[in-house]
C-alpha cells in the first residue's frame, strides 16, 4: 500500500502543472513565390520577399519561439529528487536506517504563475508586431529598390534614344559643314554631347547591375540572378490628407502598437512585483528504508520502511526588497509611456517630411510632363526645321536636344521618387496608400492599437 501511496503523491504533484500551463498557439504565414526572371510585377517581388527574405524569416522564428515561452512561463519549477545512502546505518527503534529518498515540488503562489503567463503572452504579441514591422519595412525596401530600378532602366532607354538622335544630328551637321551651315565648334560640341550621353549609358548599366544586386539581396537570391521586365503598378490612388495619415499612424503603426504593449507588459510586471509579498509552497514525500533490527525481541513493525509527507513555505520577510521591485516596475511604466509619446511625435514629424517630398515629386512630375518637356520637344522640332531650311544655327538644335534629354530624365526621376517616398511613408503610417479608406478610418476607434499588425504580414 505504501508504494501505491507514493506513486499517487507523485502523480498529484505533476498534475498541478496543467492548472497554469497555456494552450499551444500556432501561427502560419501563407507564402507564395513567383518566377521573376522574365517579367515581374511589384506584388510578385513582395510575395518572393515574404517567402524568402531572411529578416522576415528571423522575426517569424522569434515569434514562434515566443509562443512556446508561454508554456515555459506558466509551468511549475522542475521537481527535485534526492537519495541518501548511509554507509553506517542509523539505528532506530524499528531497525537500522539504510537509505533515505525524497521527492519534492516547489509550487509558486498561483497568482504569480498567472502573471508570468500574461507577461509571456504580451511578449508574444510584441514579437508578432515586430514580425509585422519587419515585413512592412522589407516591403518598403523592395518598393524602393523596384522604383529605383525602374528609373535606371527608363533612364537607360532615354539615353539610348538620345544617343541615336545625337548621332543623327551629328551626321546632319557634318553633311552641311562643307556648305558652311554648321561651324566646326558646333560639330565638336555635338560630338562632346554624344560622348556625355555615352558615359551616362555606361554609368546606368553599372547602376542597374548594382540595383539588381540590392533587390536580389532583399529577395535572398544570388546577386546576379536576372530580374525581368518590371511592370509598374497602375496609379489609382490619391494622396490622403495629412491629418488622416497622422490618425492612421496612431492606430496602425506597429512600433506605436508595440509601445502600447510595452506599457501593458510593465503594468503586468508591476502586478507580479506586488506578489513578491506572497509565499511560495513546497510539497514533497520522503521514504526511508529500514533494515531488520539485530535485537532478541524485535517489535511487530520492525523493518517496516518509514514514509512521510513534506510541506514547506517561503517567508517573504524582506519588505524593503519587495517594495523596491514595485517601485522599479512603476518607474518602468512611466518610462514606457514617455517612450510611446516620443514615438508618436517622431512618427508625425517623419510623416510630415515625407508628405512634403511626395507632394513635391507629384508637382515635379506634372511640371515636366505637362509643361517643360512638351515645350522642349516643340523647341527641338522648330530648331531642327529652321536648321534644315537654313534659318537657324545648329547650336539651337543641340541646346534643345540637351533640354529634352534632361527633362526626360527629370520626369523619370520624379516618378521614381514619388513611388520611393510613398514606399517610405507606408511603414510610418502602418498601411499601404492603396488600402486607406478615408471613411472607414475616420469612423475607426481612435483608441484601437495594433489593428493592422496581422494584416501587414498576410
Amino acid at each position: 500500500m505504501r508504494p501505491r501511496l507514493l506513486v499517487s503523491m507523485v502523480i498529484l504533484i505533476f498534475a498541478v502543472q496543467p492548472l497554469w500551463a497555456s494552450d499551444d498557439h500556432q501561427g502560419r504565414y501563407t507564402l507564395e513565390a513567383h518566377d521573376i526572371g522574365q517579367s515581374a510585377k511589384l506584388q510578385d517581388l513582395i510575395d518572393v520577399a515574404r517567402n524568402q527574405n531572411t529578416a522576415i524569416a528571423s522575426a517569424r522564428a522569434t515569434w514562434k519561439a515566443g509562443l512556446e515561452n508561454i508554456r515555459i512561463a506558466g509551468a511549475l519549477p522542475d521537481p527535485q529528487a534526492s537519495v541518501t545512502w548511509f554507509p553506517a546505518p542509523i539505528e532506530t527503534r524499528l531497525g537500522p536506517q539504510d537509505w533515505n529518498a525524497m521527492l519534492s515540488q516547489q509550487i509558486p503562489f498561483p497568482k504569480k504563475l498567472t502573471a508570468k503567463k500574461e507577461i509571456a503572452s504580451i511578449e508574444v504579441a510584441l514579437a508578432q508586431l515586430k514580425t509585422d514591422e519587419v515585413f512592412r519595412k522589407v516591403v518598403a525596401d523592395v518598393k524602393t529598390a523596384f522604383y529605383e530600378l525602374i528609373y535606371i532602366r527608363k533612364a537607360g532607354e532615354i539615353a539610348e534614344k538620345n544617343m541615336a538622335l545625337l548621332n543623327q544630328f551629328r551626321e546632319m551637321a557634318q553633311s552641311t559643314y562643307g556648305q558652311n551651315r554648321a561651324v566646326f565648334a558646333e560639330v565638336v560640341k555635338a560630338q562632346a554631347q554624344a560622348g556625355q550621353v555615352q558615359y551616362d549609358r555606361m554609368l546606368l548599366q553599372d547602376l542597374e547591375e548594382t540595383q539588381v544586386t540590392v533587390l536580389n539581396g532583399l529577395l535572398n537570391r544570388p546577386p546576379q540572378t536576372p530580374i525581368g521586365t518590371l511592370m509598374a503598378p497602375e496609379e489609382g490612388w490619391e494622396l490622403p490628407r495629412l491629418e488622416l495619415l497622422f490618425q492612421t499612424a496612431r492606430t496602425r503603426r506597429e512600433v506605436i502598437a508595440m509601445a502600447d504593449k510595452a506599457i501593458q507588459k510593465a503594468q503586468k510586471e508591476e502586478k507580479l512585483a506586488g506578489y513578491a509579498k506572497y509565499p511560495d509552497f513546497k510539497l514533497g514525500v520522503t521514504w526511508s528504508g529500514i533494515g531488520n533490527p539485530d535485537v532478541p525481541s524485535p517489535p511487530d513493525d520492525a523493518g517496516d520502511d518509514a514514509f512521510g509527507i513534506q510541506f514547506g513555505v517561503t517567508i517573504p520577510l524582506w519588505y524593503g526588497k519587495n517594495k523596491a521591485k514595485q517601485l522599479k516596475a512603476l518607474a518602468m511604466i512611466q518610462a514606457k509611456a514617455a517612450q510611446k509619446q516620443e514615438m508618436v511625435n517622431q512618427t508625425q514629424t517623419r510623416i510630415r517630411t515625407l508628405y512634403y517630398k511626395v507632394r513635391n515629386a507629384i508637382r515635379q512630375e506634372e511640371l515636366y510632363k505637362n509643361d517643360l518637356l512638351p515645350q522642349a520637344l516643340r523647341a527641338l522640332d522648330v530648331s531642327e526645321t529652321w536648321f534644315r531650311e537654313g534659318q537657324g544655327p545648329f547650336s539651337d538644335i543641340l541646346e534643345s536636344q540637351a533640354a529634352v534629354y534632361n527633362f526626360q530624365l527629370s520626369l523619370a526621376r520624379a516618378r521614381s521618387d514619388k513611388g520611393k517616398y510613398m514606399a517610405a511613408l507606408e511603414p510610418l503610417v502602418g498601411a499601404a496608400m492603396s488600402e486607406l479608406n478615408q471613411k472607414d478610418l475616420e469612423n475607426a476607434d481612435p483608441h484601437r492599437t495594433g489593428a493592422g499588425s496581422k494584416e501587414a504580414a498576410q
